[in-house]
């Protein structure tokens, strides 16, 4: 990106009565920067709510749309364009299409956000309202683009956004900060009775049986304390996973900074231009770092495996607790003890994490063993070395490899021994039998 004193040249090359797309090409010292850039009005999205005539949870307006340029079909948040008269005055432009597209009036209005759709290539803002308090308007005329006007229970939208039913973006973003702006009226709302973050601990805790939400029982009681550690094991599990993943990212982005300075460096000088001090030191800390990220993967996996047995224990206790009340009731769940799956096989994640940041840090130190035999044995350097002492050096980086694989691939072994776990597997089963037999007893 240029400073906004760049000279610049703009030419418009298409005018509809839509928009319009002009390329404008930006100096810069690494050369003309060509944008295609697309002139587009802006535009209005509003979450209407209204209030159930049951008396559940609020209802939200969605409107079916044809959009030729996907081909298909779409239910939206009601929306459209700001008209030239409208600009700067969103919310008029708000008020007039929930008129046209729902025939409502909203009362009040609040604004959500203003984002831009698609800032790498258009102009495009659009601002989304919040409307409530609405009345019907049966004088306004029907938008004919309008296919049809769907009011359902805000908990039904959002259960479409995690099936994947609505895709459009202005309705994910405006149904999710409704969402937040309002949890306490929508009871399945996402940042209702637990934020939408769970690694934002400690919250508190909230009872949504109503609308009006009011704070559980903070006694120490056993359920209480079950439940929390229910919720701790399933957010370290959370953070697990999470931490692994910026982990591995780390890793690779080191071996990437690594491996682009030593091309630049074979670029600019050939072999003659690596240090060989310089060059050992840093493939030897970069394969040492990466033995240490290949420990803490198998620990961060442990401790995800952990924190499963954890909530599996507390779901066993519950079960047998209450089967003799509900018939059947350990076949509604799915996951237990004894069916928690093995993660660590050949071609999972776990597995895929490990065995790549293994064959990079072994290259990394075979590469150091062959540097380090060159600083030995090859005063001259790489530019003079003999066949015969490149072949004895490729050997030493090949045992050196093999070697730094093997003990790995046995510590993996060994971390994710299968008897080891089906040991303890069966050790909290016993637990938890025996709390149930002394209970009766």
């Amino acid at each position: 990106m240029s400073d906004p004193g760049t000279p610049s040249q703009s030419q418009e090359v298409f005018h509809g009565d839509l928009l319009a797309v002009r390329v404008e090409t930006i100096a810069s010292p690494s050369g003309a920067q060509r944008y295609e850039i697309v002139e587009h009005p802006d535009a209005v999205a509003i979450v209407a709510l209204r209030d159930d005539p049951a008396g559940n949870e609020p209802q939200v307006a969605l409107v079916r749309q044809s959009r030729p340029a996907i081909g298909r079909e779409t239910w939206e948040l009601p929306a459209g364009l700001v008209r030239v008269e409208e600009r700067g005055e969103p919310q008029r432009t708000a008020a007039r299409e929930l008129r046209e597209e729902t025939g409502c009036v909203a009362q009040t209005w609040r604004q959500l956000t203003r984002e831009y759709s698609s800032p790498g290539f258009s102009t495009e803002a659009i601002t989304i309202f919040l409307a409530t308090d609405l009345t019907v308007d049966a004088t306004t005329p029907h938008d004919p683009d309008i296919l049809a006007v769907e009011w359902l229970p805000f908990g039904q939208a959002l259960e479409r956004i995690r099936a994947g039913q609505i895709e459009d973006g202005k309705t994910l973003l405006g149904l999710t900060l409704a969402a937040n702006a309002i949890p306490n009226a929508i009871p399945n709302a996402i940042g209702g009775a637990m934020p939408a973050d769970p690694t934002n601990m400690p919250f508190p805790r909230r009872e949504t049986a109503n609308a009006a939400a009011r704070p559980l029982d903070g006694q120490l009681r056993l359920e209480t304390m079950l439940m929390e550690e229910f919720n701790y094991a399933s957010v370290t599990a959370y953070q697990a996973f999470e931490d692994r993943a910026r982990m591995f990212n780390l890793y690779l982005l080191l071996i990437g900074v690594l491996a682009s300075g030593l091309g630049a460096l074979y670029q600019l000088g050939g072999f003659q231009a690596f240090t060989p001090y310089l060059t050992f030191a840093l493939l030897f800390i970069a394969g040492s770092l990466g033995v240490v990220f290949f420990v803490q993967f198998i620990r961060l996996r442990q401790a995800h495996r952990d924190s499963l047995v954890t909530m599996n224990i507390i779901k066993a206790h519950y079960i047998r607790m209450f089967a003799p009340q509900y018939q059947n009731l350990p076949n509604v769940f799915h996951w237990r003890l004894e069916t928690i799956p093995s993660e660590e096989r050949v071609g999972s994640v776990t597995f895929l994490v490990n065995f790549t940041t293994a064959v990079l840090d072994s290259l990394c130190l075979a590469a150091a063993v062959f540097f380090g035999y060159t600083i030995l044995f090859v005063p001259a350097g790489l530019e003079k070395i003999d066949s015969e002492s490149l072949i004895i050096g490729l050997l030493a980086a090949g045992v050196a490899f093999v070697l730094a694989a093997i003990f790995q691939v046995l510590y993996y072994r060994s971390a994710f021994d299968k008897r080891k776990e089906m040991r303890k597997l069966r050790l909290e089963e016993e637990k938890v039998a025996q709390v149930r037999l002394v209970n009766e007893a």
